[in-house]
């Protein structure tokens, strides 16, 4: 479906995503789509080259995961997860330590400084650098072909994605909500609704500026 999407409209499409590049490219496998990866941290454009965030201190880093992994090895059924640029802590298999756990990680997030930010999305709690956003990356693609001067159209579902479709729909272009967490110009209720609007944006393509 994506790739029909795609080819309706000449490659102006990209993955955006908390997940690593290299993640996506594993789950997409064989394609390597344009694709922002860690939140934005790192972007892959249409003619494959990368940008890497460069604000990370790895030395305030490597304490914030050494204490992060500490806390998720105290909750069984939690799962700590390092992509490098950014650490996470998964507790959907632990919902009850849910409260416990976000108080803790914001703890450890105010102790490490301005200089990051901790993302609270759907059972996960993510600590990465300020630096480049999901709504930067998709800024970035805008400013290039095959993204130039086309109106941009964002799907997402979490509170992680709750700027990029704000930003999107500043800029004239369509957010898509999926599920009830995020508000934005369209709300689709769950992936059988996504599938049936890419079907739709594969027959009709999208405007341009």
């Amino acid at each position: 479906m994506l790739s029909r999407v795609d080819q309706a409209l000449d490659g102006a499409v990209a993955l955006v995503s908390g997940r690593t590049i290299a993640e996506l490219d594993r789950l997409f496998e064989p394609r390597r789509w344009p694709a922002a990866g860690v939140h934005g941290l790192e972007r892959r454009d249409a003619r494959g080259h990368w940008h890497v965030s460069q604000t990370v201190d790895t030395g305030t880093m490597a304490r914030a995961r050494e204490r992060l992994q500490q806390l998720s090895s105290r909750f069984p059924g939690t799962l700590f997860e390092d992509k490098g640029l950014s650490i996470a802590v998964h507790y959907r298999r632990a919902p009850n330590v849910e409260d416990e756990l976000r108080r803790e990680s914001r703890a450890i997030a105010r102790e490490t400084g301005e200089n990051f930010l901790l993302l609270e999305g759907r059972k996960v709690l993510e600590l990465r650098p300020r630096g480049m956003t999901k709504a930067d990356a998709i800024r970035a693609f805008l400013a290039e072909p095959p993204f130039a001067r086309r109106l941009p159209i964002f799907i997402g579902d979490d509170v992680t994605d709750e700027e990029a479709l704000a930003d999107v729909q500043r800029m004239g272009g369509l957010g898509v909500a999926v599920g009830d967490r995020v508000d934005a110009m369209m709300r689709l209720s769950g992936p059988r609704d996504v599938r049936a609007f890419l079907e739709d944006l594969a027959e009709a393509g999208s405007p341009r500026e």
